[in-house]
This record gives structure tokens, C-alpha cells and sequence, in this order.
């Protein structure tokens, strides 16, 4: 992936307190807690989120490229009044003392998307790059296994 945009680390020390300015971007993963009807889990239908961490956190173990540090937040989704879902907002953003690029952030947020809608196989994932210029960009991915509704 291309680096975006090549950060500079700012640092000054001033009483005792070293502290460092990079230019903020981070990259947001939405996830429903509802799992598939095919999913051969023999959990209840909704994800729990001591598993979502298990998971996130094997695929980190394992991952190739760079691990990025990531945040779980619960969130809650809603359309109208016929759909109420609870789900998740897992974030990553250019932590300095990690220094990633910005393209090491995506590609392991997009990796960690597939990993997820595969693992739980869920209908769709968004995965929003919330980057450092005007080009914030979502990418959709979408299992499959669905018939595209």
C-alpha cells in the first residue's frame, strides 16, 4: 500500500516531560456482534466480545507484516426502528512510540477485516481510513457467501 503521507516526529523536553506530535490518522473497523446462521459455532448468535478479543489478538500473534496495538469499543447500529444491533469499533491509530506508517496501519486494519468477516462469517465489514489529507476512504468487504442483499 502507499504511504500517504511521511509523518515527522516533533519532541521537547520541558519539566521533566518529553512529549512528541505526529499528525494524527487512524483507521476504524465496524463489526455487527451478530453471527451468521452458517457459522458453525455452537455459541449463541451474538459474538462475544472475550472471543472477538481472543481472535483479534491470535491474529495479531500471527500476523506477517507489522502489528498495530488496537482499541475494542462497543457501539451500537441503527436504521429506523426495524434494526438495532450492538457491535463493535475497533480502532488503530499512528501511536508514536510504534511509529507505523500510515499504509502499515491500513493494510493491517483491511488484513484484520478479512480475518473477522471470514472467522465469524459476517455479512460485511467497514473498515474507514480516517487519513491525515482529504481522501478518507471506506472499503466495504463482504462475505462471499452472501447473495449480495
Amino acid at each position: 500500500m502507499t504511504d500517504y503521507v511521511s509523518s515527522k516526529m516533533i519532541s521537547f523536553e520541558s519539566n521533566n516531560i518529553r512529549m512528541s506530535l505526529v499528525p494524527l490518522y487512524e483507521v476504524k473497523l465496524y463489526l455487527g456482534c451478530e453471527q451468521n446462521r452458517l457459522s458453525d459455532c455452537k455459541l449463541d448468535r451474538k459474538i462475544p466480545k472475550n472471543i472477538l478479543i481472543t481472535e483479534i489478538g491470535k491474529f495479531q500473534e500471527n500476523y506477517e507484516g507489522t502489528t498495530v496495538p488496537v482499541r475494542v469499543t462497543d457501539t451500537t447500529f441503527i436504521s429506523d426502528t426495524d434494526y438495532l444491533e450492538d457491535g463493535w469499533e475497533i480502532s488503530a491509530i499512528n501511536y508514536p512510540r510504534t511509529n507505523h506508517s500510515h499504509g502499515d496501519v491500513l493494510d493491517f486494519m483491511l488484513d484484520l477485516a478479512e480475518y473477522l468477516l471470514q472467522i465469524f462469517l459476517q455479512k460485511r465489514i467497514c473498515v474507514l481510513d480516517c487519513g491525515p489529507t482529504l481522501t478518507d476512504s471506506v472499503y466495504m468487504l463482504e462475505g462471499r457467501w452472501y447473495d449480495g442483499s
